[in-house]
């Protein structure tokens, strides 16, 4: 009977969902802050830009499962939110690498700017460059 009521025990219990790049867990607490797990964003030039860097630093990363997560740890401040959506801290060879936000930003910037100056040729009006993006 006690085996049964073990399995019957371990089949209600939930599953434990960790990072897809350092195994670290929802709850768990990295330099005195707790651990936030966070999917793969819906929009498709964000998730393209977390897997270019994710691949940077691990040459080996292959996106497995739609329900693959990454951690707060790899966010600015262990913050993500529309303002700080890329991730950029990572464990290299047990040291702590960092990229710049300013490289993702740039990179936003320049699609927008394109984006912009082929919206701006199509419509042909006479407003700048500056008004049109603001």
């Amino acid at each position: 009977m006690d085996d049964l009521s073990n399995l019957e025990h371990k089949s209600t219990e939930k599953k434990r969902n960790y990072c897809c790049i350092c195994s670290n867990f929802r709850g768990k607490l990295v330099d005195g802050k707790q651990v936030r797990l966070h999917r793969f964003p819906a929009d498709e030039k964000v998730r393209k830009l977390w897997i270019k860097r994710l691949k940077t630093v691990s040459t080996g990363f292959v996106l497995k499962i739609k329900n693959d997560r990454l951690c707060s740890a790899h966010f600015v401040d262990g913050i993500y939110n529309s303002k700080n959506q890329i991730p950029s801290i990572f464990m290299v060879n047990n040291k702590q690498k960092i990229f710049k936000t300013s490289e993702v930003c740039e990179f936003l910037c320049v699609k927008l700017f394109l984006l912009s100056v082929t919206r701006l040729k199509v419509i042909k009006g006479t407003m700048s460059i500056k008004k049109f993006i603001l």
